[in-house]
């Protein structure tokens, strides 16, 4: 079976039937592949950057793993925003990109180029994806490739680049594999994430013992809130809603999970985010709340403000995230006051809802969602006044039109900005950034 072909099935078999990118002619014979198998599509793109955004577009609004591909040389570098925002964003997609033949390369250390277009783009990608490899021979795709799709899709998602030959691409394989199990211990090692016993004295990796803080810390406290991140998508999402529906816990997300409640739901008090968020979400979080319980979210300088130690002070942070290395961010200045748990947020929540594990909701639960309603009544009512805030307005009434849309994108900027405080999201409907 020829490599490209395989490549291409391989995907098809997975569910992802749409391949974005910019043809060229180291890549000329995936795009042949994808061309010629019944059930795949090929989108072509203007611009190499163009694609990438595209396939992370599509693996942002499906929740599922993408595919993009380019040339070499400059077609392969323009994929690199693209790979960058996955990188980030947590967004499974495998980029190809195509490269010299094999037996060009000249084995002469510091020649500038090996041929023509031919740049070293595995090591230009590699601090931006989970891997990123050259195929070297043809047998190599039929454990490089399912390899990718595992990494893309394990853990923290991200980006997994393959950098691929010409011969290679035109190449045989005798047998090819689409099924090809990886172990959590393999993966964990590829990805670099530390062992257990690496991490500092102050990450708990127990799930078990996450629940339980946390069962402990509601009982004492009087002010809870829930902050979610974009990690607590699908089903990890309605357990979380779950818990906050049964406790009356007040709900406040970051940007990227901005959509994951209505709007109006009495329980949503708006996105963290430092100068950027809703005035209501930061007032209640940092200087309200005496207890912030912190679901896969990575709680950047972005959310919380430069001035990391400025807060939440007075609040007791458990955060929980299956990311060590966002666990490392030390926030709190009292080191009894901040518990961290490596983690998934969702397995946490399945324990948090066993039946008769928590005792039952404190009879001044709503009390404190009436302080957070009037809260924001109040900011709210304040931003009303401010004419610089018109823009919002529009994005408000752009919002009132679109009820039951599918889905609303926003670029990056100022607007984006506007979209994600003032656009009435209402269930069902996707905003993507």
């Amino acid at each position: 079976m020829k490599v490209s072909d395989y490549i291409v099935e391989f995907m098809v078999r997975r569910g992802v039937r749409d391949f974005f990118g910019y043809q060229g002619t180291m890549i000329a014979h995936l795009v042949d592949s994808v061309a010629r198998h019944p059930l795949a599509r090929n989108h072509s793109s203007y611009h190499e950057q163009g694609a990438s955004f595209a396939a992370c577009g599509y693996a942002q609004a499906r929740g599922e793993c993408a595919f993009a591909y380019a040339t070499s040389g400059p077609g392969a570098v323009n994929l690199l925003s693209g790979v960058a925002d996955a990188f980030f964003d947590s967004l499974p997609v495998i980029f190809v990109t195509g490269q010299l033949n094999t037996y060009e390369y000249s084995g002469i250390r510091g020649l500038r180029q090996q041929g023509f277009q031919e740049i070293d783009i595995v090591s230009m990608a590699a601090p931006v994806t989970k891997r990123a490899v050259q195929i070297r021979t043809a047998a190599d795709i039929v454990r490089e490739l399912p390899l990718a799709y595992a990494l893309a899709c394990h853990g923290r998602r991200g980006p997994v680049l393959l950098d691929i030959p010409m011969d290679i691409q035109r190449g045989e394989i005798e047998e090819p594999v689409y099924d090809r199990e990886f172990s959590e211990e393999e993966l964990r090692v590829l990805e670099g994430l530390p062992d257990e016993n690496e991490l500092p004295e102050r990450i708990c990796t127990d799930p078990e013992a996450a629940a339980c803080c946390i069962k402990d810390a509601l009982s004492a406290s009087r002010r809870p809130v829930l902050l979610l991140g974009n990690g607590v998508r699908g089903k990890n999402c309605a357990r979380m809603l779950e818990l906050a529906r049964s406790r009356q816990i007040p709900v406040i997300t970051s940007v990227l999970a901005r959509d994951i409640l209505d709007f109006r739901d009495p329980l949503y008090f708006g996105c963290i985010g430092g100068a950027y968020g809703h005035r209501y979400a930061n007032m209640i979080a940092s200087a309200k709340s005496d207890l912030l319980i912190c679901m896969g979210i990575s709680m950047c300088t972005r959310q919380i403000g430069t001035k990391v130690h400025d807060f939440a002070q007075g609040a007791r942070l458990i955060r929980v995230d299956i990311d060590p290395f966002n666990l490392q961010r030390v926030i709190h200045t009292d080191p009894d006051m901040e518990q961290c748990f490596m983690a998934d947020a969702g397995e946490v929540a399945r324990l948090l809802l066993r039946e008769g594990f928590l005792p039952a909701p404190d009879s001044h639960a709503g009390d404190w969602l009436q302080v957070c309603t009037r809260i924001r009544r109040e900011l709210e009512r304040v931003d009303e006044t401010v004419s610089e805030r018109e823009p919002n307005e529009v994005i408000a009434r752009i919002g009132e039109a679109l009820q039951g849309f599918g889905a609303v994108a926003a670029d990056v900027g100022q607007h984006m900005v506007w979209t994600y405080q003032s656009l009435d999201v209402r269930e069902g409907t996707r905003l993507l950034f």
